[in-house]
């Protein structure tokens, strides 16, 4: 198996966790803490999504070797894949999860709310998640693996088709 394809098969594996973490197990156990686990699950299907496509790309030498990190890959993912499959529109959201990938990482304090969970920084300022707001990305994320997807099945048979071949 391919890079490109066990990133994709990762990526599917994740948002579905992240959803039926939401959809399921949230309104059962109504504990805000269980957001950023979502929230987690979500984001690295994100980064898995974005790898499908950098692999894939890689493999047909579309674009120059990358450095295992998000910003990293989002940066050359902005520059270049995105604009080889139209796919700019999906780079404000993948710079959203990085953003809020971060302040979780550098965070000081962090606590449930209500439905809420809230990430606060060192300068009194603070961001919220809640249960609405992750349905949001989740549903983002989904149409970016979507795409993803379309792209690289389409090659897929091609490219097997050629491996055969050789």
């Amino acid at each position: 198996m391919e890079k490109f394809q066990t990133a994709r098969k990762e990526a599917l594996s994740r948002i579905k966790a992240a959803d039926h973490m939401l959809t399921q197990t949230f309104h059962l156990i109504k504990d805000p803490k269980l957001l950023i686990s979502v929230f987690s699950n979500v984001a690295q299907g994100a980064e898995s999504t974005m790898e499908t496509i950098l692999f894939y790309d890689r493999m047909f030498n579309k674009i120059p070797p990358f450095h295992d990190s998000f910003p990293s890959k989002l940066h050359l993912f902005q520059n270049t894949s995105a604009n080889l499959h139209n796919l700019k529109n999906f780079v404000p959201f993948l710079a959203k999860i990085n953003d809020i990938s971060e302040k979780h990482k550098k965070s000081p304090v962090e606590f449930g709310r209500q439905d809420s969970f809230v990430i606060c920084d060192d300068s009194y300022g603070y961001k919220t998640l809640s249960a609405k707001d992750l349905k949001k990305i989740i549903d983002e994320a989904k149409q970016f693996y979507l795409e993803a997807e379309k792209i690289t099945r389409e090659n897929e048979d091609i490219f097997e088709k050629r491996i055969k071949d050789e």
